[in-house]
């Protein structure tokens, strides 16, 4: 588990979970994995928006993605997602949490990534909360700054 400084505002962490996908995905790529890469918002209204972002700001590399309950596009390895919406969890998919809370089942992913806010407020605390929950479940997590 590895929590990341993700920026002081959520137009800052957006931004960086959009360039942290791609990096990601970059990766597995590189490697020849053939993992899924879920990204967990806080709600429809922020899954709407990293997936505009995805298409429209990521131009040196396509990022094959769809929101999780849209049933008529195609499967892709970078699935959005949000609270109430089932996505694959297992050992060969990756989870960055762009929520602040961290989902019940983030051990189940192969790799749980936090990105964190730091506005000195709600999102802060509520990412300090989930660090206590890994700690909780003897988890030492990474917090790369």
């Amino acid at each position: 588990m590895e929590f990341y400084k993700a920026g002081t505002s959520l137009d800052e962490g957006e931004k960086f979970c959009c360039q942290f996908t791609k990096d990601l995905y970059w990766k597995n790529i590189e490697s020849d994995e053939k993992n899924y890469i879920v990204i967990n918002c806080e709600d429809l209204n922020q899954a709407k928006k990293l997936d505009d972002f995805l298409w429209e700001n990521i131009s040196d590399i396509f990022l094959p993605h769809k929101i999780c309950n849209d049933l008529d596009s195609p499967d892709a390895p970078i699935l959005i997602s949000f609270p109430g919406i089932k996505h694959p969890c297992n050992k060969n998919t990756y989870l960055i949490n762009l929520n602040p809370k961290l989902p019940s089942n983030f051990q189940d992913f192969k790799s749980s990534y936090q990105l964190v806010i730091e506005d000195g407020g709600e999102y802060q605390k509520i990412a300090r909360e989930s660090f206590k929950v890994c700690l909780e479940y003897g988890i030492k997590p990474n917090y790369i700054g």
